[in-house]
């Protein structure tokens, strides 16, 4: 976030009490590791949060203006490097709140998001600081899976819902709300499952909530703005193709030195097969795992019940041993074990690799269908190995990853001018700065672009910047008016 020479932010402005200064004190370098712990940690457990829920108190007199700030990222593969770079910079962003006088008192929570259907741990929710604690949550205690389904949503709506119905705002009697900040780059599940919020909360709900009407709630305590970072097709596809590799290699199947590999990857405990026609007309298969080609399936998940949403099955040839002739690949619901099912769709998709070239199909097996009526044909397709043959799609396999789609669900929930659009991922803290001075009214457009520039910022990030920023600019706070009356008082124990 700060220029070249590293100017503009410092990491010693700050305190070791939160409630009696309104300086902060961090370590040099709080940039978290990957960590792959089994159990969530105590700090993060949404479940240990609920007896008081997240609270964010003013002290009279002492610290009676805090600022709550929400730091939300996607935390599954897709995301890489750029959550870790966004997490490094929280210290330079208090530096720079606290030194420009851009909004008062701030105080983070940290939160993790993956995907519920996939992820150990697919919410994690830190307490409201200002202090070393922030380090600890983040150097030690954040659990960054870089799991996800490879679907192209996460469970964004229900990191929300805690913060929607379980935050207190000590800033919402005032008529100001606190700010979040959504980092991901994927959509979300348009429905919240009363099962995923007794699973992650431990709280009863009487029926799913649309994600909607969490979007509508938390925006009566929130600020919230989704900061998307735009990746080019290259790297958003191997991204989505690594989490197939991923799922095989923890499986033990072959996935480099093959001459042709078919994998199918669902995200159900249901049991679907993947089926082979091979050139001498053998089938590969559950039932008829090698071929006398040389062909095998290495990998058969949830047979005989439900194991893993996490599915995947691979058929190969390894390198040298496909034969010349003709090959079908289909996809078969053997049975239904999921109850999440409900006997309905299952969405599923299927990736080929001929000699080094990868093609995928999506498909999606038909509701209350089982045997050969769930039927679906994959790939039909000629192979010689002296000739590299390319196969017809008919579907696009990144569809749920397009821009634009993504962007577009985002907009039913969220004002267009907090919705901040960026390819450069170390401009994610700029826009947060400016998002909140903004809306603060402590600075303009022109004024926080002097700011950027003070900091030795590239006139190509300030423009980058100052385009996402614009149409907010354009707003200002006069569009996010509090009505305190309309939230939910906390019940006395």
């Amino acid at each position: 976030m700060g220029g070249p020479s590293g100017r503009g932010f410092d990491r010693d402005v700050v305190p070791n009490s939160r409630s009696t200064r309104s300086d902060f004190n961090f370590s040099k370098d709080i940039k978290p590791e990957i960590l792959k712990e089994k159990r969530i940690s105590k700090h993060l457990d949404p479940k240990k949060a609920m007896r008081n829920g997240w609270e964010c108190r003013e002290v009279p007199g002492v610290s009676d203006r805090i600022t709550p700030i929400v730091i939300m990222s996607d935390l599954t593969l897709t995301r890489g490097e750029d959550v870790l770079d966004a997490y490094d910079k929280i210290p330079l962003l208090f530096g720079q709140i606290v030194m420009r006088n851009y909004a008062d008192d701030p105080q983070v929570s940290i939160c993790g998001v993956g995907d519920y259907q996939y992820d150990r741990f697919p919410v994690q929710i830190g307490d409201f600081e200002s202090d070393l604690k922030i380090d600890r949550n983040l150097k030690t205690e954040l659990n960054i899976e870089e799991g996800g389904g490879g679907n192209g949503v996460e469970s964004y709506a229900t990191a929300l819902f805690g913060y929607a119905r379980y935050s207190h705002l000590d800033c919402n009697a005032r008529g100001k709300k606190g700010y979040l900040f959504i980092l991901g780059d994927e959509g979300f599940y348009p429905v919240v499952t009363k099962s995923e919020i007794k699973q992650i909360y431990g709280v009863d709900v009487k029926e799913d909530i649309p994600s909607e009407k969490i979007f509508a709630e938390v925006q009566e305590k929130y600020h919230v703005f989704f900061i998307y970072i735009l990746k080019d097709a290259k790297k958003r596809k191997e991204g989505i193709d690594a989490e197939i590799r991923k799922r095989l290699q923890e499986r033990g199947g072959m996935f480099v030195g093959v001459s042709v590999r078919a994998s199918l990857m669902w995200d159900t405990c249901d049991d679907l097969d993947l089926h082979v026609f091979t050139p001498a007309g053998e089938e590969i298969y559950f039932s008829s795992k090698r071929s006398r080609c040389g062909g095998e399936l290495d990998v058969d998940t949830n047979a005989g019940g439900c194991q893993t949403r996490k599915a995947v099955e691979n058929t190969r040839w390894p390198k040298g041993k496909a034969q010349k002739g003709r090959y079908q690949v289909f996809v078969r619901n053997f049975a239904y074990h999921d109850p999440e099912t409900k006997r309905g769709e299952i969405p599923f998709k299927v990736e080929l690799e001929i000699d080094g070239e990868y093609q995928q199909f999506e498909g999606t097996i038909a509701k209350n269908t089982t045997g050969r009526e769930s039927d679906v044909i994959c790939f039909d397709f000629d192979y010689d190995p002296r000739v590299k043959k390319q196969v017809e799609i008919p579907s696009d396999p990144y569809a749920a990853y397009n821009d634009d789609k993504i962007l577009d669900q985002w907009r039913t929930v969220l004002p267009e001018e907090n919705i901040l659009v960026t390819k450069e991922p170390k401009a994610i803290g700029d826009l947060m700065l400016g998002a909140i001075a903004i809306t603060e009214e402590r600075r303009t457009i022109d004024e926080y672009d002097k700011d950027l520039e003070s900091r030795e910022q590239s006139d190509a990030r300030r423009t980058g910047v100052r385009g996402a920023l614009e149409r907010l600019s354009l707003v200002g706070s006069k569009a996010v008016k509090l009505d305190a009356a309309k939230l939910p008082k906390k019940k006395k124990k």
